[in-house]
């Protein structure tokens, strides 16, 4: 395959990343249809070498930590399943002596870094091995019992999957037309075969670019799903680009793989078929992920959901084989009561802190930046994940009036909710453990102050 048909597709997977680290501060700007809670606040601050709080306010009251809830994760992760852990995509066949695989079996596990081209590289490893023609393809998503469904159009409310690629999202590039013309559209990738209809105009003034995505029915069977797009783009300004969340992870992948295997020469069925075969076949290939340190650095420095939803399922994988987001749940409540202090009043909904009902306190938040502190086989691994003041991830526009690198930790942000949690080197080099939580503001850029200010004391302690 020419190697520049995939420059613009990494191009958009380039900027699907960005979009994804930015994905919270757009769930910041959502009006929810839920009434206003009232405002709550919650702070601790831990000496870590002394082993105590230096200060605290509320530390045990239940709050919603946003994002800062994948701290949980990246720390039960690092326990359990260890720096090194791999996820497995793996490939079962027999291949005859003329190059055809009867019956192929794809099953996922929930890999959380499958790109396109990682499905090109699966494509050609397959044509490399004398694959010429494939017979019927059996897509086996049954490692994921109880996926995340789909809460929303958004790519950050979009659902798990055993077999998934591209962050199950689809990027639409609109570009403005002559004034009053429809703007132009675009789908990447475009062999996702997503159906569409747009009524976005292009205008001479006003809100530079205003979206909305809505599902339809679709007229096509074989489509993956079909939306309709209206709104507006500024004549003048650039293309801009609209992530949206696809609706059947395992037809995503099936588009992406079917397509990429014609691509490379090798015969397949005009459809697959979404079940487990009754039959055992040996391993033909089996493709690698990343290893978890550094998907967890994906995951905290972009604060991409879909990623802390695939490691949780991972999480919860049984001895049978099944991944299982609900065990999940329960092993991170496991790794919570193994730090001390009481648990009654948390409730963990998701692993990525997306949803409203998810309950935290500041005082939890610190014991499990304490443990990953003291524990030196997973401590790099821990810190390197965090993003940096003024450096990096979430923290690379937010100093907190120090000196780039005085604080690690990660972000947090609803509309109403703002949480920060990390490490914060103080008077002569003491590292302390901080915690903040903030529900029901009604003004951003108060509650921007409240964390500067309470950064800006903390760094102050003797």
């Amino acid at each position: 395959m020419d190697p520049e048909r995939f420059r613009p597709i990494i191009r958009i997977l380039f900027l699907l990343a960005i979009f994804l680290s930015n994905a919270n501060s757009e769930a910041l700007e959502r009006k929810d249809a839920e009434q206003k809670t009232k405002y709550e606040m919650a702070f601790a601050l831990f000496d870590l070498e002394g082993k105590r709080f230096v200060e605290t306010h509320n530390e045990e009251s239940p709050l919603m930590p946003a994002s800062t809830q994948k701290l949980i994760l990246s720390a039960a992760a690092l326990k359990s399943l260890g720096p090194e852990y791999r996820f497995r995509t793996e490939f079962f066949g027999h291949l005859s002596d003329n190059g055809t695989i009867p019956l192929l079996h794809v099953r996922g596990g929930h890999a959380p870094d499958l790109t396109i081209e990682e499905i090109w590289k699966i494509t050609r490893r397959l044509k490399e091995q004398g694959v010429r023609k494939i017979s019927s393809i059996y897509l086996d998503a049954s490692r994921a019992p109880d996926p995340k469904p789909r809460s929303g159009m958004h790519a950050y409310e979009g659902p798990s999957g055993a077999l998934s690629v591209n962050f199950n999202a689809v990027a639409f590039e609109i570009c403005p037309a002559n004034a009053g013309e429809r703007a132009r559209i675009s789908l990447n990738p475009p062999e996702a075969d997503l159906e569409y209809v747009s009524s976005v105009k292009s205008i001479d003034t006003g809100e530079l670019a205003s979206f909305q995505v809505k599902d339809m029915p679709c007229k096509r069977k074989t489509a993956l799903q079909c939306v309709s797009l209206s709104g507006q783009i500024a004549v003048g300004t650039g293309c801009q680009i609209d992530y949206v969340s696809v609706s059947s992870p395992t037809r995503y992948f099936e588009k992406l793989f079917t397509h990429l295997l014609r691509s490379n020469g090798i015969g397949v069925p005009s459809e697959a078929i979404e079940a487990v075969p009754d039959q055992k076949l040996p391993l033909l290939y089996s493709h690698v992920s990343k290893p978890l340190r550094q998907i967890l650095d994906d995951l905290n420095h972009f604060s991409t959901n879909f990623i802390a939803e695939q490691i949780l399922a991972a999480l919860g994988e049984d001895v049978d084989g099944s991944m299982k987001r609900s065990r999940g749940l329960e092993r991170l409540l496991q790794y919570l009561e193994s730090l001390g202090g009481s648990i009654q009043k948390v409730k963990l909904v998701d692993a990525s802190g997306l949803s409203k009902d998810n309950r935290l306190t500041a005082g939890i938040l610190v014991r499990i930046l304490s443990d990953m502190y003291h524990d030196s086989k997973i401590k790099p691994e821990f810190l390197n994940s965090l993003s940096i003041n003024g450096l990096s991830g979430t923290l690379k526009e937010r100093n907190f009036g120090l000196s780039p690198g005085a604080f690690r930790g990660k972000t947090g942000t609803l509309d109403g909710v703002m949480a920060l949690a990390g490490y914060l080197e103080g008077k002569g080099g003491k590292i302390y453990a901080l915690a903040l939580i903030q529900n029901g503001f009604d003004n951003r850029e108060r509650a921007l102050a409240l964390e500067l200010e309470k950064v800006q004391e903390a760094v102050q302690k003797e």
